[in-house]
């Protein structure tokens, strides 16, 4: 059976070392990344793992409300 997960923090310090064994574990994983100032959610996912491939990258922040994630924008993702 295939699931899908949802990761939060996998920019972090535990979170980076988590993901790989996510990755390999779970069917689709969705990792919701906060965007910096620089770089867009995808760009500094992309950046940081150079070398995994890419999961599915929803740009969000768990400290705002919905995870800062617009559910009338973002509808498709949740397909």
């Amino acid at each position: 059976m295939s699931t899908t997960t949802l990761f939060t923090g996998a920019t972090g310090a535990l979170g980076s070392l988590l993901l790989p064994q996510i990755l390999k574990q779970s069917g689709d994983t969705w990792c919701l990344v906060r965007p910096s100032t620089r770089q867009t959610a995808k760009e500094r996912f992309s950046s940081m793992f150079p070398n995994i491939r890419e999961p599915l990258v929803c740009s969000g922040n768990i400290t705002l409300p919905q995870c800062g994630v617009s559910f009338d924008r973002d509808a498709e993702m949740l397909i």
